[in-house]
């Protein structure tokens, strides 16, 4: 086995193993799917007798509106302020549950689009395939979109950027992998 066919193997090796810890994270991710959707399941079926535990805790200064996440989001502010003028502070947290449950759908997206890209990588008799420089592409782009809108601009400019880069090396490793095939 030549040197090349050596490092071909190390990284067929190394993607599989990142595409299997990959799956690892999406299950718990999607663990996590599940418990969001049954946390404001029972904020909901449960709302009369959390509302009268919340309030007690407000008043005895336990919890705080401030902490409570009033002062969260714009659009979440405007959702929760008059339910909790009128006392119904199941809704916030029922809310908080519902926007955890869309936050965990979206990055199980991301790590499955992950885990297909490492899958293909190890499955290619080269990583420089035009199938897998797609596949990376569509797959940096949904990471950046996800990350900006979810962590802010300026993680989403620096993933962005480091995933262009590595976009660039590959594909430039994919010309030079096209010149020797034709040499050959």
């Amino acid at each position: 086995m030549n040197e090349q066919n050596k490092k071909l193997e190390v990284i067929k090796n190394r993607c599989q193993t990142s595409g299997k810890v990959i799956g690892i994270m999406r299950a718990c991710v999607n663990a996590g799917v599940v418990l969001t959707i049954v946390s404001a399941i029972i904020c909901f079926i449960f709302h009369n007798d959390l509302n009268v535990v919340l309030e007690k805790e407000i008043e005895a200064g336990n919890i705080s509106l401030r902490n409570y996440g009033i002062d969260g989001m714009l659009q979440f502010r405007i959702l929760t302020e008059g339910a909790i003028e009128k006392g119904n502070y199941w809704i916030p947290l029922m809310l908080n549950c519902i926007l955890g449950c869309i936050i965990c759908i979206v990055f199980s997206v991301i790590l499955e689009t992950l885990r297909k890209i490492f899958k293909s990588l190890a499955a290619e008799e080269t990583p420089f395939s035009d199938y897998n420089l797609k596949q990376l592409r569509i797959g940096f782009i949904v990471t950046t979109v996800a990350l900006t809108i979810f962590i802010g601009l300026g993680v989403g400019i620096i993933c962005g950027l480091i995933c262009w880069s590595i976009y660039s090396i590959l594909e430039y490793g994919a010309v030079l992998q096209n010149e020797v095939d034709e040499i050959l």
